[in-house]
């Protein structure tokens, strides 16, 4: 190997680059994983390079998550210039890590030649480093970069020290170094072993008191990290550590033979290592490993003499390790842990590579290929989600979080059945995985079964009270079956633990959807102000201001929205018809033509524009002009047939929609209004075949369901009428309608319980429906339950004064419960309320009179 002395350090570069390119080549296109979705891509904190400063001051900016709080302002700072160039495009980060492992790769060269006293030495240590498979991790997976960047300061730091070493030292090199020890610790924690390794080789190259005040300096420099930082390691160690001191101490002497056996036979590496808790100090496991790093103290002791560069080596693996095993973390043992301690490794292998031997040379080229190989066949693991945690699982199958990741995976893709399953494994292997709850409620979300759902985010939400994204899917849950009291109450819970804008605009949503217009307003703003200017926000906000009838507003939102996508669709769209709404229809056509709609589309829209504003002769006018247009397109028929039906033109309606049934004879949406006109004019059985052919062609068309749930019921089909009513309210459970006339049903079958829990269901929904909370009250009558009964003709009336017939059924709820007098003031009160000659206000005289006369009689 005597060539390799004549390397100059710019062959040593270009040869580090090749083997480091060869060897990665591969990796650039590999996908974000589990870390990066809150720390980089869904993290607003590094959309801006205007936030830098607060990198510095805030810990909370280094993750959307807030039980994810890390003080590591040069990474975020990397991150914001990644984002600044490429957004979220993963080639740009990947390159990032690359430039910074091969330079950590040079200054092994660098570092090694005086460490090692042998240029052919230091090649080998660089070499090593560059293409170990341990390595491949922190290369990889972009939130490993805090080891990529730390260990660059903290290499670069010691080739100062080393610098300082061999001349006088001067002021500037010392600053420099300072400086860099500053770099590396704001980058990740580990490097706070980085003044010890210092010492250490000062004092094994016997330099230590000619620069002792820079290690000062850099000791100085950690104590000001470390109590600058103190709130966050506090709670790591004492208030909420993951696990006992004691145990994490246990667990981490076990990793000790764990991790030289990784890096000596890296052949089965994973991302989440089959590795169990250590309980104490006393289980055998332990013992063994405390007897192996005693032994090892004492080889280093002894050899320190003879073979100084051998034991700093090692001990640059064990005091790079330290932190790490000292502070209690969620994962036991993982390889980018191992990061930096493999520049001790290499220093390691390259202080004992046996360069005299005859087979040294094709050995080492024999090395180099495997390694090359491994790390090559690692990278394709990393390649996405799936690939990453089906490799954990199968060289991890006891451990539980690859099988819930997994089930995380198969989520995004849309597996859910495949998802609950994995996460079902994992629950199997650590039953208090709240993340597995969440991921199977996800899945159950997704599939349409709410229910499911809500009972899986109750369990994940109990094992992880600060769960935001379960109260947030939960409230999206109770959104869907129109509990929308229950999901503001979800969406503010996830609020008080994260302030985002998703969340605001959920509320914007709910209050949307019970027509409270100014609160979903308020929220939709607040979403806008938080700084993400999503689409979605825009439109919320619109669709508030149009349901306030705030049509100026509406119309300033969407050109401010149209100022940042001028050419969007939708928008333009929405443009057009507020000022449709506004009574501007030549600017709602100007707007339409900018979205490139034809005369056709624009009467459609004008048409249904004023449909939806119940201006049934201004929607006929344009359904009729757009006719003449294009006089077979069938939406223009059953639009045409909607407003005939709405001004009761009924036999005009139905041969508007019998036209577009014959149009096109596939048209559901035909056959379901043909049905509407049948259900309303009593003609049952002419709606039910309807109603039959368009579920025939829609089998999950909710309307079509409800009517001919109506026309059953009509027919006194009674049993028919049930099972339509429930497959309506399977399809939309957030629709209260079918929930109503299904306990109708119920209630005159006598089946009060049913009928009990169907009005129940309703007011969930809308609390707020009074003629619901009469039924139910006189539902509670039948059953004797007169104080529940008087609470809900009590709501009822407050929501609905008018309602004579309300006070008559109070007064009776009243009588029933023995309160007399109260009864007297109902029926009073409903004799105000009712015309002379009404029946309903004669009967109450004739109550009234009876209960003066008791009252008489009962005070003689």
């Amino acid at each position: 190997m005597s060539f390799v002395v004549e390397f100059t350090n710019r062959h040593v570069a270009l040869c580090l680059l090749c083997i480091c390119l060869l060897t990665y080549s591969n990796s650039f296109d590999n996908s974000f994983h589990y870390d990066d979705d809150h720390s980089i891509v869904d993290n607003p904190h590094i959309r801006s390079l205007k936030n830098i400063p607060s990198f510095f001051v805030d810990p909370g900016t280094f993750s959307i998550v807030p039980d994810a709080k890390m003080y590591r302002p040069l990474l975020l700072v990397t991150y914001a210039i990644n984002y600044a160039f490429e957004e979220t495009q993963v080639f740009g980060y990947h390159l990032v890590n690359f430039i910074l492992h091969t330079v950590n790769a040079w200054f092994v060269w660098v570092f090694g030649q005086v460490l090692l006293q042998d240029r052919r030495r230091a090649l080998v240590a660089s070499l090593l480093f560059a293409i170990h498979p341990v390595v491949s991790e922190p290369v990889n997976y972009i939130s490993s970069r805090s080891s990529l960047l730390a260990t660059l300061f903290f290499l670069f730091s010691l080739q100062q020290v080393t610098s300082m070493s061999a001349w006088r030292p001067r002021a500037r090199r010392h600053v420099s170094t300072v400086f860099l020890t500053t770099a590396a610790l704001l980058s990740k924690s580990i490097a706070i072993a980085l003044p010890v390794v210092a010492g250490l080789f000062l004092l094994v190259s016997r330099r230590l008191y000619r620069i002792w005040g820079v290690i000062v300096s850099m000791c100085v420099v950690s104590v000001v990290y470390v109590v600058g930082t103190q709130n966050m390691i506090a709670k790591a160690m004492v208030v909420e550590p993951v696990r006992p001191l004691i145990q994490q101490w246990a667990t981490q002497l076990k990793a000790m033979p764990f991790y030289v056996a990784t890096i000596v036979m890296p052949v089965s590496l994973s991302v989440e290592p089959q590795f169990v808790v250590g309980d104490n100090l006393g289980e055998p496991v332990v013992v063994v490993a405390l007897l192996f790093v005693a032994m090892l103290v004492w080889c280093a002791v002894r050899g320190i003499r003879y073979l100084r560069a051998v034991v700093f080596s090692a001990a640059f693996i064990a005091l790079t390790l330290l932190p790490s095993s000292i502070v209690p973390l969620n994962v036991l043992v993982n390889e980018h842990r191992l990061y930096l301690p493999m520049v001790g490794a290499a220093f390691f292998v390259a202080a004992l590579w046996p360069l005299k031997m005859i087979y040294s040379r094709s050995f080492g080229i024999l090395l180099i290929l495997v390694m090359v190989a491994l790390t090559f066949q690692r990278n394709e693991v990393w390649q996405d989600e799936e690939t990453l945690w089906l490799d954990a699982v199968a060289k991890g199958p006891l451990m539980s979080r690859p099988y819930v990741n997994l089930g995380k995976t198969y989520l995004v893709q849309g597996r859910y059945d495949e998802s609950i399953m994995a996460s079902r494994k994992g629950l199997e292997l650590n039953p208090r995985t709240g993340r597995a709850h969440y991921n199977i409620g996800t899945a159950y979300l997704n599939k349409g079964q709410y229910e499911l759902a809500i009972a899986s985010y109750d369990r994940a939400l109990t094992l992880e009270p600060n769960l935001m994204e379960g109260y947030t899917n939960l409230g999206n849950a109770f959104k869907k079956l129109g509990r929308n009291q229950d999901a503001l109450e979800s969406y503010r819970k996830a609020l008080s633990i994260l302030v985002h804008p998703a969340i605001y605009h959920n509320l914007g949503g709910v209050f949307l959807a019970l027509g409270k217009n100014d609160s979903a307003s308020t929220y939709f703003e607040k979403a806008l102000k938080k700084g993400s200017s999503e689409r979605a926000h825009y439109h919320g906000l619109v669709k508030a201001h149009r349901a306030e009838e705030k049509i100026s507003s509406a119309i300033n939102v969407l050109n401010t929205a149209l100022s940042i996508w001028p050419q969007d669709h939708d928008f333009l769209l929405m443009l057009g018809d507020a000022w449709a709404a506004f009574g501007s229809e030549v600017e709602a056509i100007a707007a339409y033509q900018r979205a490139k709609l034809n005369e056709a589309g624009i009467y459609l829209r004008l048409a249904e524009a004023a449909r939806q504003r119940a201006q049934w002769e201004v929607a006929r006018s344009h359904y009729e002009r757009g006719l003449k247009v294009v006089s077979d397109d069938i939406r223009f028929h059953n639009g045409l047939g909607m407003a005939l039906h709405a001004v009761g033109e009924s036999s005009a309606a139905l041969e508007s929609f019998r036209k577009a049934a014959r149009l096109d004879s596939n048209s559901a949406k035909a056959f379901a209004n043909i049905g509407l006109v049948f259900v309303k004019h009593g003609r049952n059985s002419e709606a039910v075949a309807a109603l039959q052919r368009a579920l025939r062609l829609s089998p999950d068309d909710t309307f079509s369901w409800g009517l001919l749930g109506a026309a059953y019921r009509n027919e006194g089909r009674t049993d028919k009428a049930i099972g339509a009513y429930r497959r309506a309210i399977d399809l939309a459970p957030e629709k209260t309608d079918n929930y109503y006339f299904l306990a109708m049903i119920f209630q005159k079958l006598g089946q009060l319980g049913r009928a009990e829990t169907l009005f129940r269901e309703v007011l969930v929904r809308d609390p707020e429906a009074h003629h619901v909370h009469s039924n139910l009250a006189l539902c509670l009558l039948d059953q004797n339950r007169y104080q529940e009964a008087i609470g809900h003709f009590e709501q009822a009336l407050q929501l609905h004064p008018g309602d004579a017939g309300g006070y008559i059924n109070l007064a009776s709820a009243y009588l029933n419960s023995g309160r007399a007098e109260a009864a007297v003031v109902a029926y009073e009160r409903a004799v105000e309320l009712l015309e002379k000659g009404d029946p309903l206000r004669d009967r109450a005289l004739a109550q009234l009179s009876l209960l003066r006369e008791q009252r008489v009689s009962t005070v003689d």
